[in-house]
């Protein structure tokens, strides 16, 4: 699993109608359960999510956030991908997303990509991969 690694969008799948969706978390409090690392890949800038941050008491389970403003770019602009292929380097990264444009160019960049459509299709896609079980 150390080869492993799990980045999720922000807006969209773990932050939905201005707030910090609880369903998701649960999956993402599993995750780390389970052993594996997480990131946060975001077009927000750290600035605003800092504003946010306080009501995601659960940044314990993210091991960083990278934020494409930071770089001057993105999603899903090639440079945005190739930003964090250069934060996380020698690992498998399965990146979930509700954009399938941004999951499209990520594939593009070696990254595999989760459509995040609700939390039922995402449990189903993490177990198909050996990434997620209940017990």
């Amino acid at each position: 699993m150390d080869d492993i690694v799990l980045v999720w969008d922000l807006n969209g799948v773990i932050f939905k109608k201005y707030q910090i969706d609880s369903d998701t978390m649960k999956i993402v409090k599993r995750l780390n359960e389970l052993g594996h690392t997480q990131y946060i890949f975001t077009n927000t800038k750290l600035k605003r999510f800092r504003e946010i941050s306080p009501k995601l008491m659960e940044l314990q389970y993210f091991k960083n956030i990278f934020s494409t403003v930071e770089n001057h770019t993105y999603k899903p602009s090639p440079k945005a991908y190739k930003f964090l292929l250069g934060k996380i380097q020698n690992k498998t990264i399965y990146f979930i997303d509700d954009s399938p444009k941004n999951i499209q160019v990520a594939q593009k960049h070696g990254i595999k990509g989760i459509r995040y459509i609700n939390d039922i299709q995402l449990v189903e896609d993490l177990k198909l991969l050996n990434l997620y079980h209940d017990n």
